[in-house]
């Protein structure tokens, strides 16, 4: 797959830029720039972005979108009704949103600046 075909925005800082901490329940809300298709995933960084497991990533199939397109996933070592991944490792993890076939001029740094839903700490232990 070309660069044109797949583009990556990732964060490991939460909304007010702190480090995201499995030991935190997190909120990722927001509308998912415009692609033919798209995965969400969290993984250790520095590490294997390829996690296999379903508990870790989420995709436009498996998401439940709100109304208006936007969606609302929980990012908790617990298990959570509707929308939920796990966060990778055991201290700090990143999450890396995938689009595939984004739509036209999605490329560019410009269209993308602050396109990742918003990243928000609800609780930690």
């Amino acid at each position: 797959m070309s660069k044109f075909e797949t583009f990556e925005i990732e964060t490991a800082q939460d909304k007010s830029g702190r480090p995201l901490s499995v030991d935190c329940i997190y909120q990722l809300s927001g509308r998912i720039p415009e692609a033919r298709w798209w995965s969400l995933a969290s993984y250790v960084p520095d590490g294997n972005a390829e996690n296999t497991s379903p508990e870790f990533s989420m995709s436009a199939h498996d998401v439940i979108a709100e109304d208006d397109g936007s969606v609302v996933i929980t990012i908790s070592n617990e298990i959570r009704a509707g929308n939920w991944i796990k966060p990778a490792g055991d201290d700090e993890f990143t999450i890396l949103l995938r689009l595939y076939n984004p739509v036209s001029g999605l490329g560019s740094a410009a269209a993308l600046s602050g396109e990742m839903p918003s990243v928000i700490r609800q609780d930690c232990r």
